[in-house]
């Protein structure tokens, strides 16, 4: 198989360990996008509300997966430190925060960068309107579980980023229908198809956090996302094949109602079509 790597960048929120209720990080864990904080082999981010981390680039599914689970115990051990029986860990992707925990700078700021749909020819996502995210008890936030796919350079032909994101949701996104109940952040950030491109690949967008929760979760993932790098190494004209005969309306709904029968249905006819998955 050739060289694919994989990494991740997942998002949590944590809640305060007397109260049970969610508690922002700004200004808590420190770093930045551009300025991440160094831990180890981790790069720790404040990002809106939530916490961000980045985990080393990967080759194989078990490494990925003690990264995942690594990257979110180093915030932690990092909170624990600073702030010491505190805050704990808030696992779910989609959390509703009272209007005064959203009044600060960072509450209000969002991701500069589009991202794209994949079933619209790559055309870019709208920006979501932070005030489509409030209601009278409070506004929503979302936390992600974005999976980085590296295969750019093996490659011998010019595959669309779109086309390889449909393939993302064929190899990742179909598998995680059973487990990857996202709420709210379904319909906002969690629709099919969605990524961004990148200089080595993409950056798959549409799961949540939810299967960095677990090791099992975080091995299918690295060997799915493996699977779908050495797929677009392939030849050509087999790609372009597939892309054309799977029934990709189908893989969409299957993923944005998360009907898990749909999604087998879907997985099922792909291998029918030669699709090792």
């Amino acid at each position: 198989m050739p060289r694919i790597t994989i990494g991740a960048d997942p998002e949590f929120f944590i809640r305060d360990m007397d109260t049970g209720l969610p508690v922002p990080i700004c200004g808590l864990l420190g770093g930045t996008k551009s300025q991440p904080l160094v831990v180890g082999h981790f790069g720790l981010q404040e990002d809106n509300v939530m916490c961000e981390y980045n985990i080393p680039v990967c080759t194989d599914t078990m490494r990925y997966a003690q990264h995942v689970l690594g990257g979110r115990q180093a915030v932690m051990d990092r909170l624990h430190s600073l702030y010491p029986n505190r805050y704990m860990e808030d696992l779910t992707p989609s959390r509703l925060f009272s209007h005064a925990m959203l009044e600060s700078d960072q509450a209000k700021m969002f991701g500069c960068s589009p991202d794209f749909d994949a079933y619209s020819l790559g055309q870019a996502n709208r920006r979501i309107d932070p005030a489509e995210l409030d209601e009278a008890r409070g506004g929503w936030r979302f936390s992600g579980g974005h999976v980085h796919v590296g295969f750019r350079d093996l490659m011998q032909f010019d595959i669309p980023p779109y086309v390889a994101a449909q393939f993302a949701d064929v190899f990742i996104g179909l598998y995680a229908v059973q487990f990857d109940k996202q709420g709210k952040r379904r319909q906002f950030y969690g629709t099919a198809g969605r990524y961004r491109p990148t200089p080595y690949g993409i950056e798959y967008r549409t799961l949540s956090n939810v299967w960095t929760y677990r090791n099992d979760y975080a091995e299918m993932v690295g060997h799915f996302a493996i699977q779908l790098g050495a797929f677009l190494c392939g030849k050509e004209p087999r790609i372009k094949k597939l892309w054309a005969e799977i029934p990709w309306m189908d893989v969409k709904r299957a993923i944005q109602t998360e009907d898990v029968a749909l999604a087998r249905t879907a997985i099922s006819y792909c291998q029918s079509l030669g699709l090792e998955i």
